[in-house]
């Protein structure tokens, strides 16, 4: 797990070249691209929050309604498309953060590879280009993985025994039960997800660029 990493005093430093970025509200260049794609990326997760919770009411929603019907030999579709629907949504605008953060992510290798930056530049307080890039890279992968889990729930859970007014899988109620109850703790829980790492490399990342 990285570790915020403090300016040293020793001579270690003297090698480096001392850091000339100004101050926040007077970025340029590759500064303000990397502070405002770490502002995009904070901003970016808050709102997959929100949409994750917002999905997870509807997960739950979908599982009871087709547990509650389940005994029932015709059971009408009314309700479920609307929850249908409404997490397909959800999952649409899950998948635009996600590809937001990973184009971020893109764009800081992108400038760690620049043949005019080196690993001694320093933009901010201690770090080089390379570390937002390695930081970056490892939460788009998170959400990657992560949105690849929530697109699939999305896609099956409509179909978990009942589709079209007709059984489609031969599952016995209790093993359809624990494959929505499955779905909705995964939506909840986004195994792909690692919240300690998450909650440690955005801290680095808004300390590093000064939003702290």
């Amino acid at each position: 797990m990285s570790t915020f990493s403090t300016p040293k005093s020793s001579s270690s430093q003297k090698q480096r070249r001392k850091s000339s970025t100004p101050k926040q509200g007077q970025l340029t260049g590759l500064p303000r691209k990397i502070s405002d794609g770490v502002a995009d990326i904070y901003n970016s997760i808050q709102k997959w929050e929100v949409l994750k919770n917002q999905g997870f009411n509807i997960v739950t929603d979908i599982a009871n309604w087709k547990i509650e019907k389940r005994t029932l030999s015709e059971p009408s579709l009314e309700g479920l498309e609307s929850f249908c629907h409404n997490l397909l949504l959800i999952g649409n605008e899950l998948k635009q953060l996600e590809t937001k953060i990973s184009a971020i992510s893109q764009q800081f290798q992108r400038i760690a590879n620049m043949s005019t930056v080196s690993d001694s530049d320093i933009l901010f307080y201690s770090w080089p280009p390379r570390k937002f890039a390695d930081a970056a890279e490892k939460l788009a992968l998170m959400y990657q993985q992560e949105v690849k889990a929530k697109l699939a729930i999305v896609e099956d859970i409509a179909h978990v025994d009942y589709m079209h007014g007709y059984f489609t899988m031969l599952r016995s109620p209790e093993s359809s039960r624990n494959v929505l109850m499955a779905y909705v703790a995964c939506w909840l829980h986004e195994p792909c997800i690692d919240e300690d790492a998450r909650a440690v490399l955005l801290e680095e990342l808004l300390l590093e660029t000064g939003h702290h």
